[in-house]
């Protein structure tokens, strides 16, 4: 069973919502985040990126930074610019991008249920990583952006949040690039433990994104018991969390791109992936999107490729993980033709969401690249099946779209 509670949400006052929020930001350069601060000094990248509000420090997550986090958490709270919720409530969140829309809810959930297997993972996380995001909360005492989970079934929880959209209110509706958010405030205690028993029937919560920051949060509840000597269920054994339906969500392909060749030739390229055991077909740049399994494209020397893994080869294919396209690209071609090993630490490749068209690729390859591959999509199927066996998939194999927006709630500890 999952367990979920509601909580007291520190969130934007009423009409400062379209200042506060923000979109993920990974890409975005120091100089442009710092634009965007002078020109809204309310902006919620003063609490993610605090380190800009500060004069002469180069490492973004050491302590000094995190305490200057906190210390615009309250600054925020003490100027109104955002309320901490009056009781305890469940949010209901939706996020339209284009034609696809998900609805899901904002909750907190417990941290034990990641030690006893409820909420499960797909991806391994790194200890350094974990670590910075362990340092963070121990600064800040709060949870500044939500993990992001998915759930298998249970209408009715669905049926439920539908009927309270249509008869109540939005808390917030606004519109961030391409991707409108909306947020209902559940407020009514009957409603909020029908849904809190409902989610009591779900026997796993599937990670989508946030694996380090579930660890860590984790890892920092059991620091903190350790230390202090706590017992029983305090409100740092839990973790903000925005839980959505697997019907609801959209699993768009993660593609590389790749530096160097490793040594070789186009034409010895080619060679190699052929003894690999795939059928290399020349295709057009309008028709190069693969569209089913075992199939990659390629583009390189401003031509496109099918590379379709023979009949024999997927065969041989071990368990799930294995028959991946992710994994088959780094199995056959990426670690023994083109050397990378650990996709995860090798400066020659790089990773390109799959909702850019097909020419973002290309114009990666043209100016700075070698050679770009482009993967089917893994399944919400396949993610399920990974996490129940308790198997991992290689780095960057899945990517959700809409991203959550950052800024709209916050959960102290």
């Amino acid at each position: 069973m999952a367990k979920i509670k509601p909580f007291r949400a520190v969130r934007p006052s009423k009409g400062l919502e379209d200042r506060i929020i923000v979109s993920p930001f990974e890409k975005m350069a120091d100089e442009e985040i710092k634009k965007i601060i002078d020109n809204n000094p309310y902006s919620f990248l003063r609490v993610i990126r605090a380190d800009v509000d500060l004069d002469g420090v180069e490492d973004r997550y050491c302590t000094e930074v995190f305490e200057k986090a906190k210390e615009n958490i309250q600054l925020f709270i003490d100027d109104e610019v955002m309320l901490v919720e009056e009781k305890p409530v469940i949010y209901i969140y939706r996020q339209t991008l284009f034609d696809h829309v998900q609805t899901g809810i904002v909750c907190c959930v417990n941290v034990n249920d990641y030690e006893n297997g409820v909420i499960k993972k797909h991806e391994q996380t790194k200890v350094d990583k974990e670590y910075v995001m362990m340092d963070q909360l121990f600064a800040t005492s709060a949870n500044t952006e939500p993990i992001f989970l998915a759930y298998a079934g249970e209408d009715k929880i669905k049926v439920l949040i539908n009927s309270y959209i249509n008869n109540k209110p939005k808390e917030y509706d606004v519109t961030l690039g391409d991707v409108r958010h909306e947020i209902w405030t559940i407020t009514d205690d009957n409603i909020i433990n029908g849904i809190v028993t409902f989610f009591e029937e779900i026997d796993s919560l599937y990670i989508a994104d946030g694996h380090h920051r579930t660890h860590a949060a984790y890892s920092f509840s059991k620091r903190m018991h350790e230390q202090h000597h706590l017992e029983g269920e305090y409100e740092l054994d839990y973790i903000m969390a925005t839980i959505f339906p697997m019907g609801d969500l959209q699993v768009i392909d993660f593609n590389r791109v790749v530096k160097n060749l490793n040594g070789h030739t186009k034409r010895e390229l080619l060679e190699q992936i052929n003894q690999a055991g795939f059928d290399i077909i020349p295709t057009t740049k309008d028709n190069c999107k693969p569209t089913k399994k075992y199939q990659i494209s390629m583009y390189i020397d401003n031509e496109w490729y099918f590379l379709n893994l023979r009949e024999e080869e997927i065969a041989k294919l071990g368990d799930v993980v294995e028959k991946l396209d992710v994994s088959i690209l780094q199995d056959k071609i990426l670690a023994p033709i083109l050397g990378i090993h650990d996709p995860r630490i090798n400066p020659n490749i790089e990773f390109v969401n799959g909702l850019k068209d097909m020419k973002g690729l290309e114009e990666r390859v043209d100016n700075d690249m070698e050679v770009a591959f482009a993967v089917y999509p893994v399944s919400i199927e396949e993610i399920i099946e990974i996490s129940d066996k308790e198997r991992t998939m290689p780095p960057k194999s899945t990517c959700f779209e809409p991203k959550l927006a950052i800024g709209l709630f916050m959960h102290r500890l």
